[in-house]
């Protein structure tokens, strides 16, 4: 139960996104560009860009023997200019050098909280990063 319940909440998200997808084209199209459809198209646009770069930074496809630590910096160095792009061109926040610093501060606060909340849970549950990839692989490894 447990498992379809998991896929089924990956078919919805699946499911909104294209649907989301046809509907912004569809807007664009019939009523033009206006804030609200700036601002969906930016969240929409965050959300591929943020899959992106996690898939780069840990699926392990790209980065083999990185460490934990570098893999975090450089995820954050390069989400946080992809979410200000988004947010400055989609109307999250007024397009002031103000409002750039607040929106940069807000992101490195809740990257820190989000990070070190993960690492606790994960060193509970998994151990190191290192040793959870280390077993993982040679799971594959073996089931191959």
């Amino acid at each position: 139960m447990k498992k379809t319940l998991k896929i089924a909440a990956m078919v919805a998200c699946v499911m909104f996104t294209i649907m989301m997808t046809f509907s912004l084209v569809s807007g664009y199209i019939f009523s033009g560009a206006n804030a609200g459809m700036n601002l969906a198209t930016s969240i929409l646009i965050a959300s591929f860009a943020t899959a992106v770069l996690q898939a780069f930074w840990f699926s392990g496809a790209f980065l083999k023997t990185t460490r934990y630590a570098f893999r975090m910096i450089g995820f954050a160095v390069m989400l946080c200019p992809s979410l200000f792009a988004c947010g400055w061109f989609g109307g999250w926040f007024p397009q002031r050098l103000d409002s750039a610093a607040v929106f940069a501060g807000i992101f490195v606060v809740i990257f820190a909280v989000v990070s070190v909340g993960y690492s606790v849970y994960f060193k509970k549950t998994a151990g190191s990063y290192e040793q959870a990839l280390k077993n993982y692989r040679e799971s594959q490894t073996r089931n191959n």
